[in-house]
């Protein structure tokens, strides 16, 4: 279980990470709010949402 969750983890910081990459070549900025948001409709729609945890740590 807890290599699973390690893997949807990773997954969904790279698919983040290149995101952000993809908006900053098109001059765009993406930041945490409507990416936060995305993550949540995906958690939704897709079967690996229910592995991750909803609560996010703060800074």
């Amino acid at each position: 279980m807890c290599e699973e969750f390690g893997n949807i983890c990773r997954a969904v910081w790279n698919i983040a990470l290149d995101q952000r990459r993809q908006y900053r070549r098109r001059g765009a900025w993406m930041n945490y709010v409507p990416q936060a948001a995305e993550l949540a409709d995906a958690k939704k729609e897709h079967s690996w949402g229910h592995a991750l945890v909803c609560v996010v740590p703060c800074r």
